[in-house]
């Protein structure tokens, strides 16, 4: 059985009439109905236009039309004819405030074979607005309603840590105000791997400014939503027509921002192909054969920003260029429209270049990380040939446990940071981070230690040592048991209790030697552990406080 195909790309088919110039409908793999003259009417002292349909000859559930309306905000309702004269239900409008070209639909619980239906529009003339094509579709056989969960391996996914791609600023869901995801959770993307890539235009929603942007990707959220049916918006990626970037679909993991890549959620974005494939759409319409108002060319700075997503995508989830396509290439659909279709081959080598050199960098940064005998790592570094850096953070990773250990909106100053919170041994890596204005992060530089844990039990010297302020003290615990460490001034008198509780062994621990309210001079502390048979640790070290 036919039916209808509609992801906003797909929708191209659904023009005015009036602009229809050489594009063929029959292209599309859906269940027209032929559209009649509207018919001016009037129902409790309210001006309508209606449009009645035949009985498609297929089983349907949803509806979906085109047409023009001078009306900035139309609205319209839907009957079928084997419901009540009052049974009426409203249109979802899907309509670009720069034009007067419009979708609207409707998506019923109800298949229904055999049963006709009216549309009607309030408050106009057939002058004012008008009906041009119309389809039906039976949303059964979307892929979003057919997802196999059992046949997803997400986990053997490959994702890269980037490198050389700064990330577009992300305008995340919370932004544009969208809908939660409906129909359980998001499904992973791969399986097992991130195949292709494949780029649309909406054929619609033409958007200039970041308001148009965030109003335009959520009237597309309730269209794939309330028409199709759909878990959430189909793309994963929408881009305005200024280069701005919109999260489309969830991320797995509910990051809001691409510094470090997110896992996917599987789309629905091309019928048949959407396991592996990340959809990337451009809003506003970009097929001159359709004529009216589907003209758009890309920008210069809209092109970079294209392909600085597109790259950031390649770079990341291991999709190589020859896999981008264009929606035409998977489906019987003008999409992403000739003007967009035609830079396709540019692209891809344009896109390999920028992979091979990287975007500009944000600054110029090193890192040098140390291993000291009391089981500390000093970090020293800065940055330099600064760009736009807002912030440098420093990002410890042991164990596939990544942690801020340092932060500084003092992005000119040399960086010297003591990480003395590693408890255990291994490969430490570090990575200093620069953060844009925009809210773009960057990998600057990165320095690794090995950690090895000591042979026995440890108490190291204090640092700073003098102390003008608060002290820390390292200690490492071989066997598990009760530790005390106490600290005492010059003539033994107890001044303070540090430590007293049971540790587990083979670990490191630190200590905060509180020395605000102590006058200078020397103390010591001594670190005693109980364990079977007794008294197996004992050691004495000095503190010196300077005021």
């Amino acid at each position: 059985m036919n039916h209808l195909i509609l992801l906003i790309c797909v929708i191209t088919f659904l023009m005015p009439v009036t602009t229809l110039q050489g594009q063929s409908i029959s292209d599309f793999d859906l269940d027209r109905v032929s559209v009649a003259e509207g018919v001016a009417s009037e129902a409790n002292k309210i001006a309508y236009v209606t449009y009645a349909f035949e009985a498609p000859s297929h089983a349907y559930n949803g509806v979906i039309i085109s047409g023009t309306s001078a009306i900035p905000s139309p609205e319209g309702w839907i009957k079928w004819d084997d419901a009540n004269e009052d049974e009426w239900q409203p249109l979802t409008f899907l309509k670009s405030e720069r034009d007067a070209a419009f979708y609207a639909g409707y998506r019923s619980d109800t298949f229904r074979e055999g049963v006709g239906f009216t549309l009607r529009f309030r408050g106009v003339s057939p002058g004012e607005l008008s009906v041009s094509e119309a389809g039906v579709f039976d949303n059964r056989k979307d892929d979003d309603a057919l997802v196999d969960t059992k046949l997803i391996d997400q986990e053997a996914a490959p994702l890269f840590s980037s490198r050389t791609i700064i990330p577009p600023a992300l305008i995340n869901r919370a932004e544009w105000n969208a809908d939660p995801f409906i129909r359980g959770n998001p499904v992973p993307l791969a399986q097992p791997d991130y195949g292709r890539m494949t780029f649309h235009h909406a054929a619609c929603c033409s958007a200039y400014t970041y308001e148009e942007g965030l109003a335009q990707v959520k009237a597309i959220q309730n269209f794939h939503q309330d028409v199709r049916g759909w878990s959430d918006i189909g793309y994963h990626f929408i881009l305005d027509q200024e280069g701005r970037v919109y999260q489309g679909r969830p991320f797995l993991d509910n990051r809001r921002t691409l510094s470090t890549p997110p896992r996917l959620a599987q789309g629905a974005h091309v019928g048949g192909f959407n396991v592996g494939n990340i959809g990337v759409a451009m809003l506003g319409c970009y097929h001159p054969p359709e004529g009216g108002s589907c003209v758009d060319v890309l920008s210069s700075a809209t092109k970079d920003s294209l392909i600085t997503m597109f790259s950031y995508l390649k770079e990341n989830y291991g999709v190589d260029t020859s896999n981008l396509f264009g929606h035409r290439d998977q489906g019987a659909t003008s999409c992403p429209g000739d003007n967009n279709y035609s830079l396709l081959p540019q692209l891809r080598i344009d896109i390999d270049t920028l992979v091979a050199r990287g975007n500009q960098a944000l600054a110029q940064g090193d890192l040098v990380a140390t291993l000291k005998e009391n089981g500390v790592v000093v970090l020293e570094g800065g940055l330099s040939a600064i760009r736009d850096v807002e912030s440098v953070t420093i990002e410890r990773e042991l164990n596939d446990v990544a942690t801020i250990v340092y932060t500084s909106a003092e992005t000119s100053s040399p960086i010297f940071s003591i990480d003395n919170e590693v408890s255990s041994e291994g490969a430490v890596k570090y990575s200093l981070i620069a953060t844009s204005s925009s809210g773009q992060s960057q990998i600057l530089a990165e320095s690794t230690v090995l950690v090895f844990n000591p042979t026995s039990f440890t108490l190291a010297q204090s640092f700073p040592n003098p102390a003008s302020g608060p002290a820390t003290i390292r200690y490492y615990v071989e066997r598990s048991g009760i530790v005390t460490i106490k600290l005492f001034n010059l003539n033994g008198v107890e001044v303070d209790e540090l430590v007293d509780g049971f540790h587990d062994e083979e670990q490191w621990y630190t200590v905060s030697v509180p020395s605000d309210n102590l006058a200078s001079g020397v103390y010591y502390y001594r670190m005693i552990v109980t364990s079977f048979p007794g008294v197996v640790f004992d050691d004495t070290k000095t503190l010196h406080v300077v005021r």
